[in-house]
């Protein structure tokens, strides 16, 4: 006797369609970029953490710390005639330490539109305190010669030293800046950037601390 026949419950399932060689290929190339996208982010972010590093460092390094005495700084003033390469003084060196009661400096640079707007206060509240010996000092830091100087403002001794850049200014980290130093050229104050209204005070409390003169 013939066995019945069975049909399996598989054999009435519809074939399952062929995938497109079009979409093949569309999936091949997705996940193609998608290796290469996460290989380019990791080293991205491998490359950020490293840039944050050193910046870190950067920032440790260039800091000036209170309490620091900083060395003299080889500079020239600017030519007494301009154009006549003869009456330019020679480079001198600028001590901080040289029995002043203390120094006022005031580093900018010629491309500093904001030190521009800081320099006649600076000025104004540094004479206020000139005679009691505190003496002020602005630094052009990009100058590379004498005629590279800006005009002092309200009778500021304009200075520039040759290569600032491998001197301890290189460690100021932006400008406009102010330094306080005392009679041994000991950092008391450092102030970074264009003074708020608070910093002011603070900068006139700091120079009647050190010259007995009152702030107004």
């Amino acid at each position: 006797m013939a066995r019945p026949f069975r049909v399996r419950s598989r054999d009435l399932e519809p074939p399952m369609p062929a995938r497109p060689p079009l979409f093949s290929s569309f999936l091949l190339v997705s996940t193609l970029a998608l290796c290469v996208l996460v290989v380019i982010l990791t080293r991205q972010n491998r490359d950020l953490r490293s840039e944050a590093t050193a910046l870190r460092q950067l920032k440790g390094e260039a800091a000036l710390p209170l309490g620091e005495m900083v060395a003299t700084l080889e500079s020239f003033a600017p030519t007494r005639a301009a154009g006549d390469p003869s009456d330019a003084p020679e480079t001198d060196a600028l001590s901080f330490a040289d029995g002043r009661l203390g120094t006022l400096l005031y580093l900018f640079s010629s491309s500093c539109s904001t030190c521009e707007v800081v320099m006649p206060r600076i000025a104004a509240l540094s004479l206020r305190h000139k005679p009691s010996g505190l003496e002020l000092f602005a630094i052009q830091i990009d100058a590379q010669s004498p005629d590279q100087l800006k005009d002092a403002a309200l009778g500021v001794q304009v200075r520039g030293v040759p290569n600032a850049e491998r001197t301890w200014l290189r460690r100021v980290p932006l400008v406009p800046s102010i330094l306080l130093l005392d009679h041994e050229g000991v950092l008391v104050q450092g102030w970074y950037g264009a003074p708020d209204d608070r910093q002011w005070s603070h900068i006139e409390r700091e120079l009647a601390k050190l010259s007995g003169v009152e702030p107004k």
